[in-house]
């Protein structure tokens, strides 16, 4: 099972961003924007206070009709951020994602935010895993039924059948 740091080794991560507990929400919206982010942490004296995402944006503003131009961060926040340290696996941080209905997780080591790991960048690389598993399986399986092809070619049933497993 891949870590959060293998990942990180692998692919590197982007820096962490993010806003103060004053800043608006509109000024938290275009950070995300300007650098393609779902969401950012809010920070007070480099403590994580809360993380802010578009979700909170949708649910907390836009449904309540606040202004986002003139509305805290603070006030539409999430503030119990659950974090991860980067030697947790991409399984275990996506079931705490699933089981808490986050898509965001800052990951902390030695007191410190290092990064963010969000739902589509786990889900992405465990899909990727599991497709090259199965298609090692399947070189496997393939292989052992064409060993098995050329053993048993003297009965003809059996062959047949191995071709049809194999489609």
């Amino acid at each position: 099972m891949e870590t959060v740091r293998e990942l990180f080794r692998q692919k590197g991560h982007k820096p962490v961003y993010s806003v103060k507990p004053q800043d608006s929400v509109t000024y938290a919206l275009e950070l995300m924007s300007d650098n393609d982010l779902g969401a950012v942490l809010v920070m007070e004296n480099h403590h994580i206070i809360g993380i802010f995402s578009e979700r909170d944006n949708a649910r907390k503003t836009e449904l309540r009709d606040r202004p986002a131009h003139s509305t805290p961060v603070r006030e539409v926040m999430v503030d119990k951020v659950i974090y991860v340290t980067p030697d947790y696996t991409l399984e275990e941080c996506l079931a705490i994602m699933e089981n808490k209905k986050i898509r965001h997780l800052p990951v902390i080591e030695d007191n410190e935010v290092i990064a963010m790991i969000g739902i589509q960048e786990i889900s992405g690389t465990l899909i990727k895993d599991q497709e090259f598993m199965i298609g090692e399986l399947t070189k496997y399986i393939t292989g052992a039924l064409i060993y098995e092809k050329e053993k048993w070619s003297h009965y003809p049933e059996l062959v047949n059948q191995t071709e049809s497993i194999k489609k």
